[in-house]
């Protein structure tokens, strides 16, 4: 059975693993691929080394065939991308500076489009 697509190899330098994983899912959907250990069987052969590499590090213990699909998207998720920790999303929030007249930045709109009113 031929394939709808091609699925490329995961590389952090083109794309982020979000990107990828959403890729990966629209070419499930084109090829109506809806169990989730063929699923798993196709991410592990088609992410390519340094990819599969990473997925045996953080599932080490365990063996890759027994880990859920989502699971394993997930689990990748945090380590490519992880949650800024509290304390430093509240620093960003606290340290903000507000303008003290926001109105000015609609009269300037104008002229930074090129014209006057």
């Amino acid at each position: 059975m031929p394939f709808f697509g091609r699925l490329d190899a995961f590389d952090l330098t083109i794309e982020d693993w979000s990107q990828y994983v959403e890729r990966m899912c629209y070419f499930f959907q084109a090829n109506k691929i809806m169990k989730d250990e063929k699923k798993l069987v196709i991410l592990l052969s088609a992410c390519g080394p340094s990819a599969f590499a990473i997925i045996r590090s953080l599932t080490y213990p365990n063996m890759l065939d027994m880990i859920p699909f989502q699971e394993l998207t997930e689990l990748m998720e945090k380590h490519y991308d992880p949650k800024p920790p509290l304390i430093l999303r509240r620093y960003r929030f606290y340290t903000t500076k507000r303008e003290d007249r926001v109105s000015h930045k609609f009269l300037d709109l104008p002229e930074k489009a090129g014209g006057k009113m």
